[in-house]
């Protein structure tokens, strides 16, 4: 009698099933926001970017108020200390690091709308330039001409 754990059957669902409710967690977020708003897709989408730093920060935070003995919040100290902009990016590292590729990527999804719509045209003209010259009888000929080549 030999027995056979149902791990390697289980192993589809613990992949598939948490992927697909972040997913749908995700989309209901997004569907949430713009029925209450009635914004874009794609303000949507903005503002569950700026939610998920505000949970990743709040998140730094209590993990750091639970771990550290003097813990203080990340963003509003308890006492009193001189502004100094080195301290400010030092506090700020991990949110410092990714704001440089974000504003990139952002400024690059601003940009691309316009640029598909200019490499369309540009395809679109060279199309029209080349469709003038594919003829039936432009074709029977190259395919005449191949045929001598090949015999």
């Amino acid at each position: 009698m030999h027995h056979q754990l149902p791990l390697r059957q289980l192993t589809g669902a613990v992949l598939v099933i948490p992927l697909a409710f972040a997913v749908t967690g995700l989309l209901r977020a997004l569907w949430a926001m713009r029925l209450t708003s009635g914004c874009l897709w794609e303000d949507a989408v903005r503002a569950l970017r700026i939610w998920f730093a505000l949970s990743w920060v709040v998140t730094l935070a209590c993990l750091r108020g639970l771990v550290r003995r003097d813990a203080e919040f990340l963003r509003t100290p308890k006492h009193r200390q001189e502004a100094r902009l080195l301290q400010a990016l030092r506090s700020a590292r991990a949110e410092t690091l990714l704001a440089v590729p974000w504003q990139k990527l952002d400024a690059l999804a601003e940009r691309l709308p316009r640029a598909l719509r200019a490499n369309a045209q540009i395809h679109r003209s060279q199309y029209f330039a080349v469709a003038g010259r594919l003829t039936v009888r432009a074709l029977h000929l190259r395919i005449g001409r191949e045929r001598e080549r090949l015999d």
